[in-house]
């Protein structure tokens, strides 16, 4: 699991599609998609429900949000910390 996972991820639950979540961060829809299974296969859980060409984020797609946003913005402090 890398930053740029959790940056698709956040993107995918934000804009609820993943096609949107693709073209905000500049990447390929399938590449996303492969990013959310590969997160789903490694944590062991659905992060998303589809529903037609929309997402929802299951119960602990909710939760690992809130950790994701966490771990992103503790990166982000560090940096700024470093500087």
């Amino acid at each position: 699991m890398e930053t740029r996972d959790l940056q698709a991820f956040l993107a995918v639950a934000a804009s609820g599609s993943i096609t949107k979540a693709a073209e905000a961060l500049g990447r390929s829809q399938p590449s996303v998609t492969r990013t959310i299974q590969d997160l789903e296969a490694e944590l062991g859980f659905e992060l998303l429900h589809r529903v037609g060409r929309r997402v929802q984020l299951s119960e602990e797609g909710v939760a690992f949000e809130e950790e994701a946003r966490r771990l992103l913005m503790s990166f982000t402090e560090l940096a700024a910390r470093a500087r």
